[in-house]
């Protein structure tokens, strides 16, 4: 102790206190911060471990390592080890549990015989086959997050009560229902349902809801009478299948990429008449991506020369397949048109609408003789210079 301290060399404090007496509080703080250095290092250990174990054992990156391990830590690869054995034993490939480990590295610490597999029994009990399961689980790892007891089973004999359901697609709704998190689950979905009802909202439609697109009937009652009422305030018939339309687009697109989407409608000519024209006879046009809407529209509004009120009359042309429909059919009356073998200008609608086999009729068979190549346009084998750069645009 001499060597450390000298009575002699410390001198008195202000109130009559030798500073001896602090030792005591010194050696407090030394232990404190030695063990908190300790604490720290240990969490720096068993984080380092758990991104050594996610990159080697998981395939995954450093950089995916290091986001999932802030959701889970573990000093041993006992647990992980065990969840990783028990999904490859039930067919999950490398791929997907590398898509587990980077999506919800908490499962890896799940024990599987007491979590995982009373639910893979349960789907298994649904339907859902040993070969199927893999891909089931794995395109929505959060439908493992479902409380079986309090989540599952409740959910599924209420969609088969209310609608009769097969088991299979009551499984298909469960994984649709996984992002909800809330407690109140069940009794959400059963009153938005209800609220439909009351309305007259068809049985088929209410179907369509729940089998599709079942995440807009758990959002909370009071803002889903919201987004009813937006709905009805615009116009929309309950009765008709476009109301249910609209309802998915108002809940299912935020106020600002709402107003994103009707930004573009306006870039390119549309007036506020034209565009409630358009979503009034098919709600879906505004659920395109922002990229695939300007595409199509400069396709449409650019190189064919089609007005506004043109697609406004008829926003259905904006939802066929460009790459396998719209294109190859503008392709062939661009064709006819160079040729000087269209007697009138040609509608969209005309374009668009008829089945191929009415299309090939009134526009192909005709003139197959003066341009053999007009099938071939039609089946996408060859396109006319005006329209390849949307072609290659559209399929990137």
């Amino acid at each position: 102790m001499s060597m450390f301290f000298n009575p002699k060399l410390v001198p008195r404090l202000p109130n009559g206190f030798h500073s001896r007496s602090l030792l005591p509080q010194i050696r407090v703080v030394v232990r404190l911060l030695s063990e908190s250095y300790s604490t720290d290092r240990c969490v720096q250990d068993r984080e380092s471990y758990t991104v050594s174990y996610l990159i080697n054992s998981c395939g995954l990156t450093a950089k995916e390592a290091l986001n999932s391990s802030r959701k889970l830590h573990f000093r041993s690869a006992e647990k992980p080890d065990s969840v990783i054995a028990f999904l490859r034993s039930h067919g999950f490939t490398n791929a997907q549990i590398s898509n587990c480990a980077r999506t919800h590295a908490e499962l890896l610490v799940y024990n599987p015989s007491k979590v995982l597999l009373p639910k893979f029994n349960f789907f298994h009990s649904l339907g859902i086959s040993n070969d199927e399961l893999p891909q089931f689980v794995s395109t929505n790892w959060k439908v493992i997050l479902i409380s079986l007891d309090k989540g599952m089973l409740p959910l599924h004999k209420f969609l088969k009560d209310e609608f009769n359901l097969d088991d299979k697609k009551i499984a298909l709704c469960i994984k649709k229902s996984a992002w909800y998190s809330g407690k109140d689950m069940l009794s959400s979905l059963a009153a938005n349902i209800s609220l439909l009802r009351e309305l007259n909202v068809r049985e088929l439609s209410l179907l369509h809801l729940v089998c599709n697109v079942i995440n807009i009937l758990l959002a909370k009652p009071a803002r889903f009478k919201e987004f009813v009422n937006k709905v009805i305030d615009m116009g929309f018939v309950p009765q008709k299948l476009t109301f249910v339309q609209a309802l998915c687009m108002f809940s299912g697109t935020s106020n600002s990429m709402w107003e994103v989407k009707v930004g573009i409608y306006r870039e390119y000519g549309f007036s506020e008449n034209e565009f409630q024209m358009a979503f009034k006879l098919h709600p879906l046009c505004i659920g395109l991506s922002e990229k695939t809407l300007r595409l199509k529209m400069d396709f449409l509004v650019k190189k064919m020369g089609l007005k506004p009120a043109d697609i406004a009359r008829m926003p259905t042309v904006l939802l066929y397949n460009f790459e396998k429909r719209i294109i190859p059919r503008c392709s062939v009356i661009e064709m006819l048109r160079s040729k000087g073998l269209l007697k009138k200008e040609v509608s969209i609608s005309t374009i668009a609408y008829p089945s191929d086999k009415c299309f090939i009729d009134k526009f192909i068979t005709m003139n197959c003789e003066t341009l053999p190549q007009l099938l071939c346009i039609l089946q996408g084998k060859s396109i006319i210079p005006n329209v390849k750069s949307s072609v290659s645009l559209l399929d990137s």
